[in-house]
């Protein structure tokens, strides 16, 4: 049953495929609001190609945003491998045939995210010295970019004991690597580095220091080439998240995305965020609408409004164009998301299901975080955050009833139960990262935010909306058929019918041995998220 199921979404991807580059379809509505050219990408198989392509062939610039671009990523289709084997030769090709590339990436806070600020000024170490190689540093503009919002100074005081036992425990971390490895980590973290000192012989964190407490990161994943080509969506650029349509890696390595690709101005209007943006968050410019182009933007408290804990938002486009496509549904709303931690957001969908009562809800989930599941985090972020996810979901569940199916994806093979939420009723647990919302046929927003407040009014976060019916149904179709066996009948995708169907299907597939079920489908197991969450009062829903 495993084989045939991996067959079929074998052929349905090259049967959807437009024809162009490996993986992907094109998906050409005809309405008024068609974006031309669309393509749509599930997994990295499918979108890394297609980023490559737009590097090989892009006549005069690439600009990208995004939060984590690793040089040595491997290349994975052949007109690329036919220039190098990773990125970094990607990057220097390009270079080399005198086209700019400008490169914006999230840099981190260096307590709260040690290893994420090193990868961001590893990569960028790397870049630079692969463009110098080739003989091209000229063409190069690169960049990381700490968002400029901090915890206010009575929050930066309050956790400055704790911030300062984190520093002295990566501080002791570096110590035990050898003096080699020491310095060499440390030249690659420069905002830690000014956090530290030699005393006594040994590396400890400064007497004065006070760490920042950055509340927000650019989370966007966006690339421009010519002005004229647009990749947008969740999906950022490292061997993690190498995956393919048959999620056949183990449960950590599996990584399900969807990034979308098209032509049209308002590949223009990314590029003139990618631009700005920076400027636009620190205060110095205001952000103006950029048509067609959703973002989330926010910026650093002021005067009084400093002594809060999160930053100003400016922007929560790609939140208020769902909540608007929703509060119009009537058939089906369907939802893949990383995190459903909204708590605002659930309340709004659960007023239009009193409100709408033929509407349905189908909602695709990871059965647990990445960190809870695979580096068994058990702290108060993650508890706080699992809290919020247990109430959302609990809010919709009572709003929708039997109209609502909540389902998360894993493997078609078993496993041996090894206590920790990456094994989901005997199976190897399929990551879901993706960030997808449709609104019956009408409207489908993809972007890099998730469901929850940190992605709709803190982040910096990218994305675009769907609204020619004929690409809706087109994506959506294709979402649900890549967890769907091949065979299913008509009722999978009747909006009328589909949540019922789509949660026997899960219930059955939970009840089969895992080499006998059908599809991904499984229920989302409600009662982890309960039993693991905790409230946590003084901290804002919007930090999750």
């Amino acid at each position: 049953m495993a084989e045939r199921t991996r067959a079929a979404r074998r052929q349905i991807a090259v049967e959807e495929d437009g024809g162009g580059l490996s993986g992907g379809f094109d998906a050409r509505g005809d309405g008024p609001d068609a974006l031309p050219d669309l393509r749509v990408m599930l997994t990295a198989r499918e979108a890394f190609p297609f980023l490559e392509h737009m590097f090989l062939t892009a006549q005069s610039r690439v600009s990208c945003g995004f939060r984590v671009f690793d040089p040595e990523t491997p290349l994975v289709s052949d007109e690329a491998r036919a220039v190098g084997e990773s990125w970094s030769d990607l990057v220097a090709h390009t270079l080399g045939r005198g086209v700019r590339v400008s490169l914006v990436l999230s840099d981190f806070d260096p307590v709260g995210a040690p290893i994420m600020h090193r990868m961001t000024h590893r990569s960028i170490r790397s870049f630079r010295e692969a463009a110098e190689a080739a003989g091209a540093a000229r063409g190069l503009e690169i960049d990381a970019h700490l968002h400029p919002a901090r915890a206010g100074l009575p929050f930066r005081l309050l956790f400055a004991p704790l911030a300062r036992r984190y520093l002295a425990r990566i501080a002791e971390g570096l110590e035990a690597q050898g003096e080699r490895i020491r310095n060499a980590r440390l030249a690659d973290s420069p905002r830690l580095a000014r956090l530290l000192e030699m005393r006594g012989g040994r590396l400890r964190p400064r007497r004065l220091a006070l760490p920042v407490l950055s509340t927000c990161t650019h989370h966007q994943k966006v690339a421009v080439a010519d002005g004229e080509r647009l990749y947008v969506g969740g999906l950022d650029l490292d061997e993690r998240r190498l995956d393919t349509l048959d999620h056949d890696r183990a449960a950590g390595r599996t990584w399900h995305d969807v990034a979308l690709a098209f032509t049209g101005p308002v590949a223009a209007h990314a590029e003139a965020h990618l631009d700005a943006f920076r400027d636009e968050v620190a205060g110095h410019a205001r952000p103006p609408a950029r048509d067609g182009f959703l973002r989330t933007l926010s910026r650093r408290r002021r005067g009084l409004g400093a002594l809060r804990f999160g930053p100003r938002p400016l922007v929560s486009e790609v939140h208020d164009r769902t909540r608007a496509a929703l509060a119009r549904a009537e058939e089906l709303v369907y939802l893949e998301s990383q995190f459903l931690r909204d708590v605002h957001f659930a309340r709004a969908l659960a007023r239009r299901a009193r409100e709408a009562p033929h509407l349905g809800l189908i909602v695709v989930l990871p059965a647990a975080p990445e960190d809870v599941a695979f580096l068994h985090d058990t702290g108060i972020g993650q508890r706080f955050g699992e809290h919020l996810q247990a109430k959302s979901v609990d809010i919709l569940a009572r709003a929708f009833g039997e109209r609502a199916a909540f389902v998360s994806p894993a493997q078609p093979r078993g496993v041996a139960p090894d206590g920790t939420r990456a094994v989901l009723w005997g199976a190897p647990i399929v990551y879901v990262h993706a960030k997808v919302s449709v609104a019956d046929g009408h409207t489908a927003i993809v972007s890099s935010a998730n469901l929850n407040g940190r992605s709709h009014h803190w982040d910096t976060e990218a994305g675009v909306a769907l609204r020619d019916p004929a690409q809706v149904t087109l994506l959506r179709d294709r979402l649900m058929a890549h967890w769907l066996p091949r065979d299913v009948g008509q009722e999978f995708h009747d909006p009328a019918r589909a949540p019922a169907a789509w949660r026997r299907l899960a219930e059955t597939n939970r009840a089969r041995a895992p080499h006998e079920r059908q599809g991904f489908l499984l229920p989302y197991p409600q009662r982890a998220p309960r039993r693991f969450g905790r409230p946590v009062p003084f901290l804002p829903q919007n930090l999750m």
